[in-house]
């Protein structure tokens, strides 16, 4: 991959242990140049993110309020405030994949005296820059960027991109690579260095301003977008799954009449094969729902 800059912002009671683990990690597993911000931002500042009716912070809505706090084309916030999104409990962090900016909560991986905060970070934080980098929810079993809601499954999975994950990363870098000169030309403009974050909304000058209302189409398009996104993904999934049941059915039944012949359905017979169906549809599905990403895959090359 080619060296690509991120800006690395606290909100929150952060550890310099966690900063510097997250740093750590982009730079040697994702090949990214990560620049830690030397100011903080108080999480006073995501107040309009909080939810009170869950005492948690909308991932979304907080990425909104830091939207132009921070000047850099991508940038990662690591924060100590607990976070979630819409129908989830809660979530270890977002990214918004076409817009190059992600937040990571520290809330829920662990105390500072916890010897696996370190490697809990480290995951999160590649996992969540990798998605702005193009990668793709994995399924297997020791991808970093597999699905891990909850902290046991992230303590069992892998610290490493798996092989198809880090062909499909260096794929995309290699494509940004040879991007038009007016683009990399755009990406020059760009600050080298993680300026100072203001530390109170009014402090913001009128030059921010001004990049404010330049960027906010951009903005709003992109968090549209990733809604969108979220409800298809979730649509899509009890469709799919729904459709998954319809076949497992009808191959229970095929199979059941070819084995069994005709015998009297009893309560436990109906039972178990529910039961069945139900797994086999569950199999059935966790196949199918990986065909969509790897046809988008092959379209995209």
């Amino acid at each position: 991959m080619t060296d690509t800059t991120l800006s690395i912002v606290a909100v929150g009671d952060v550890s310099d242990r966690a900063l510097e683990s997250t740093a750590d990690a982009v730079r040697t597993t994702l090949d990214v140049t990560p620049e830690i911000s030397s100011r903080r931002i108080p999480k006073d500042e995501l107040e309009s993110a909080y939810d009170s009716s869950r005492e948690r912070y909308e991932a979304v809505e907080a990425i909104e309020v830091l939207w132009n706090r921070i000047r850099a084309d991508r940038w990662l916030v690591v924060t100590s405030v607990d976070l979630t999104h819409r129908r989830k409990n809660y979530v270890f962090g977002l990214a918004l994949i076409d817009d190059g900016k992600a937040v990571l909560s520290t809330h829920r991986l662990g105390d500072e005296d916890d010897p696996a905060l370190t490697d809990r970070v480290r995951k999160e934080a590649i996992k969540q820059v990798g998605r702005l980098f193009g990668a793709r929810e994995c399924d297997t079993e020791q991808c970093v960027f597999r699905a891990t809601p909850t902290v046991g499954q992230l303590d069992r999975s892998g610290t490493e991109p798996c092989q198809e994950c880090r062909t499909q990363l260096e794929s995309i870098q290699d494509r940004e690579q040879t991007a038009p000169d007016r683009d990399r030309d755009s990406e020059v403009s760009a600050p080298d260095a993680v300026p100072d974050v203001p530390s109170t909304a009014g402090g913001l000058d009128d030059g921010t301003a001004t990049e404010r209302n330049h960027g906010r189409s951009s903005h709003d398009s992109g968090v549209l977008g990733h809604e969108l996104a979220s409800i298809g993904r979730f649509w899509g999934s009890v469709l799919g799954f729904g459709i998954s049941v319809v076949i497992g059915y009808f191959l229970l039944s095929t199979v059941g009449g070819l084995l069994l012949g005709t015998v009297e359905l009893t309560e436990p017979l109906l039972f178990g094969s529910a039961v069945v169906n139900l797994a086999l549809a569950w199999v059935i599905f966790r196949r199918l729902r990986t065909v969509p990403g790897r046809i988008l895959e092959h379209v995209g090359r």
